[in-house]
């Protein structure tokens, strides 16, 4: 927006460089607005003839139907615009029902997206959960079954130091009893026998020993294959389980996809069809806008009034509504003018511009305008005019950006027509320039990029 920089100063260096020249100072804003109090002098409205003379109303007859017909005209367009305006907010309404709804869906939807999410991560979770315990399930098993076959093979060997006891019991028995006894005396008979007693007795106390261990033992093994016939099964049904949760969830997850998808493309289609409606109602907008502009007449006037000053006494001037005034001529006889609009001493800038911006509206459009002050020295037509230059300049900008984002161009000119001579005020040397003798509207002037 550079050149929209260079365009205020170049106005505001042409507006001092034209206060240098009358002696008034005028004060410029940070923005490069005139917000100088210059005093605003009573118009010379008693110059106009006053409406409604006595010894003319023949001539105004026509101008009367005249206008009448045009008044018809305009209560007609203001009808046909309050009706399309009921219209469009009515459809407005509906559209913003429309969206709220949409908006309302959307949001039910997330909620419901965000459920199914909580809950697929708490499957997935419960699923870890599940794994880890099938893997330690898978080593206890394992580990049961390591034990199961150190517990074989010690039962195994156990067994057979069983069978090699029992043998060598038995061949020592064999032996004893081939063995020819001599003749003893009867204490080593006794002798003899309390030793075979003692050594029959160890051995059955061995074997007692032996079959409790191989009893613990099958009992062991018996429970390690419960434990592992248990956990084998248990495994089976979480395997089954997970196999289920797992296609469960991904046909949740393929019709939340679906779902998504779809309620993605019907969000998309209603919002191009509710910025379709929209443009096209700014263009509805627009058209009965320009409508109503042209209703108003191709010429308007309108009258600024400034406050008293200094050692004025009694305002010689009194507002009738906001479309006429009464002026006191100086033998105290009073005569009312009319206009399209009148600003009350009261009225800032503000107000001035806010009945001007329709007519830039109808500029941006493509209309030519022209906006025009008169007045006699002193009456505040530079206080005025420069303000509404720069609030001028700032609405087209802003209805720029808006149409065109940041990539458009602006031309503009600034010339000074005094005493029958032109000048181009962007051009820094004072040179007089020719007015053109052909009608085609268009000063030839050099043009200003912005």
């Amino acid at each position: 927006m550079s050149g929209k920089k260079t365009l205020r100063e170049q106005f505001a260096a042409i507006r001092a460089r034209e206060a240098g020249k009358s002696d008034k100072p005028t004060t410029l804003n940070e923005e490069g607005k005139d917000i100088t109090e210059v005093p605003v002098a009573q118009p010379e409205a008693a110059k106009l003839n006053p409406h409604g003379s006595a010894g003319k109303q023949s001539d105004l007859a026509p101008e009367i139907e005249q206008l009448s017909f045009k008044l018809e005209t305009q209560n007609e367009i203001l009808r046909n615009l309050g009706e399309n305006t009921d219209k469009q907010t009515e459809d407005n309404r509906v559209l913003s029902r429309a969206v709220d709804e949409n908006i309302a869906k959307a949001k039910e939807h997330q909620a419901k997206v965000h459920e199914q999410n909580l809950l697929i991560a708490r499957l997935e979770s419960e699923l870890a959960t599940v794994k880890a315990k099938a893997g330690a399930l898978q080593t206890s098993n394992e580990t049961c079954s390591l034990d199961k076959i150190s517990k074989d093979e010690m039962i195994s060997k156990l067994f057979r130091e069983l069978t090699e006891s029992n043998r060598q019991l038995r061949e020592s028995e064999e032996a004893r009893a081939a063995a020819p006894q001599p003749p003893s005396p009867s204490i080593d008979a006794a002798h003899i026998q309390s030793i075979r007693i003692k050594d029959s007795a160890a051995d059955k106390e061995e074997i007692t020993i032996l079959n409790s261990k191989v009893s613990a033992l099958q009992e062991e093994i018996h429970a390690a294959k419960v434990q592992l016939k248990e956990l084998t099964l248990k495994a089976r049904h979480m395997a089954e389980n997970h196999a289920k949760e797992m296609a469960e969830l991904t046909e949740m997850k393929d019709d939340l996809g679906i779902e998504m998808a779809c309620t993605k493309q019907s969000l998309i289609s209603q919002k191009e069809a509710a910025e379709k409606q929209l443009e096209e109602m700014g263009i509805l907008v627009k058209k009965l806008k320009l409508e109503l502009i042209e209703s108003k007449g191709n010429f308007r006037s309108w009258l600024r009034i400034r406050p008293p000053q200094g050692t004025l006494g009694k305002q010689p001037i009194s507002i009738m509504g906001g479309d006429s005034v009464e002026v006191l001529d100086r033998h105290g006889t009073a005569k009312t003018f009319k206009f399209d609009r009148v600003f009350a001493p009261e009225s800032n800038n503000a107000v001035v511009f806010g009945d001007l911006s329709e007519i830039l509206e109808a500029a941006l459009q493509g209309y030519n305008i022209t906006i025009l002050s008169y007045g006699q020295t002193g009456s505040g037509k530079i206080y005025t005019m420069s303000a509404m230059l720069d609030m001028a300049m700032e609405q087209i900008f802003t209805q720029l950006a808006k149409s065109y984002g940041s990539d458009y161009s602006v031309q503009g000119r600034c010339i000074e027509v005094y005493e029958q001579k032109v000048y181009d005020l962007f051009y820094s040397a004072r040179e007089q320039l020719k007015v053109p003798t052909d009608c085609s509207g268009m000063w030839p002037f050099r043009d200003q990029l912005l």
